[in-house]
């Protein structure tokens, strides 16, 4: 009875620092918000959601969302200004997220909504360290994720009020769920990234070929259940949705303007040889993505762990939409590299990792001061085309180690 006591009070110290520790981070982040100016990429989708549960308005009714966006900005205390995109260019699958936030006034919902962000971030850090498998202690387990927060990729993504922490979440959710057996639940959160498409279309493809050669077919199964249950949810609730949302994908990529891939950032620094360069590189990727599929035939658990975490990053690199918020897919294979870096290196090991830790968190931080907007694009271009490409190779150098090298039995 006394040590279940004790067990139980530590419990309620430490459910209460975390409870304390996110109040913290809601009120910095209004802090923040009102004296810094910001992208708001939040305000679109909550106006969206308002306007269609109160007053019955279609959330793809460009003109009456954006008047209550601006309406609602103008009537808070933040700094916030609209995106450059004003459209709604998000799935109703993807909408769904945003609607409880929606039920809650502006300025309330938004420091909600950084709250959950800033645990969806931290909650990305711990199951890439669970993925990784990198045995560290736990004192560098708190660093790592506090540096992942601080990350200026990590504060501009919860500020401007991103959907891509989530997603990614989601993501990693699934991939462990899978790694530890659980095919049902892996399939059915998986689903619900599929709105996302353009961000975790590689990875699922990759799962569910996996998932094939391993004769794994409840995770096929609670996919296409859990996708199929969501579309007729979804218009059920809206019925009109997907007409309006192809209308406004359609209007927008009908010239390919919004489309900017990482790759085709890095191609245009050579203005000659562009699109050659662009198609190269595109090709080199695509090629590499259809190298681990065809990987997958070892059916070794190991591959499909390297193959994964080496497709989420070819996934930020051919992103249609290249963006520092989808940085947050490197993380589980940076975390692999360190890993084996410190593993095989040892001491030397050890202080190449953290010294490229804090270079990764200073070298962002420095390219965006002085800090006069935070948005997730600008002065951050150049991390979103090189760190890929650093982890790539990192990757590619590991892996005999990770691929290889089998368990001992004890």
């Amino acid at each position: 009875m006394k040590r279940y006591q004790k067990t139980k009070i530590s419990q309620y110290l430490i459910l209460s620092l975390i409870l304390a520790s996110l109040a913290a981070a809601g009120f910095a982040s209004m802090f923040v918000m009102q004296r810094i100016p910001f992208e708001d990429h939040f305000v679109l989708n909550w106006a969206a959601g308002r306007a269609w549960l109160l007053e019955g308005i279609n959330p793809y009714d460009e003109a009456e969302i954006l008047q209550r966006a601006e309406e609602a900005i103008v009537g808070s205390d933040f700094l916030a200004i609209l995106p450059a995109e004003t459209v709604q260019l998000n799935p109703f699958l993807n909408m769904v997220f945003y609607l409880p936030f929606s039920l809650i006034p502006y300025q309330i919902s938004r420091m909600l909504w950084v709250m959950t962000l800033t645990i969806g971030v931290l909650l990305i850090g711990y199951l890439s360290l669970l993925i990784a498998n990198w045995k560290i202690t736990t004192t560098s387990k708190i660093i790592i994720l506090l540096a992942g927060l601080l990350w200026i990729p990590g504060i501009a993504t919860i500020i401007t009020g991103q959907l891509s922490p989530i997603v990614i979440l989601l993501l990693l959710i699934s991939l462990y769920l899978f790694l530890q057996g659980q095919d049902n639940a892996a399939g059915f959160i998986l689903a619900l990234t599929s709105g996302s498409f353009y961000i975790t279309g590689l990875v699922i493809i990759l799962f569910i070929t996996y998932a094939i050669i391993k004769r794994r077919w409840s995770l096929v199964t609670a996919y296409s259940a859990g996708l199929v249950f969501l579309v007729i949810v979804s218009l059920l609730l809206l019925p009109t949705w997907p007409r309006d949302w192809l209308i406004i994908v359609v209007e927008n990529y009908e010239n390919l303007n919004l489309v900017q891939t990482p790759l085709m950032t890095l191609a245009s620094l050579l203005p000659g040889i562009e699109d050659f360069l662009s198609i190269f590189l595109h090709i080199i990727f695509g090629t590499f993505y259809i190298f681990l599929l065809i990987r997958l035939r070892s059916k070794s658990e190991r591959v499909f762990v390297w193959n994964a975490l080496a497709a989420l990053v070819v996934a930020s690199l051919l992103n249609i939409r290249g963006s520092v918020v989808y940085l947050f897919l490197l993380l589980p294979a940076i975390l692999l590299v360190f890993r084996f870096l410190t593993e095989r290196l040892g001491l030397f090991g050890r202080i190449i990792t953290w010294i490229f830790i804090g270079l990764l968190i200073a070298i962002p931080w420095y390219a965006s001061l002085p800090v006069e907007l935070i948005t997730a694009s600008s002065s951050l271009s150049s991390v979103v085309i090189w760190l890929p490409i650093l982890v790539i190779i990192g990757m590619n150098w590991i892996r005999w180690w990770a691929v290889k090298i089998p368990k001992l039995p004890f």
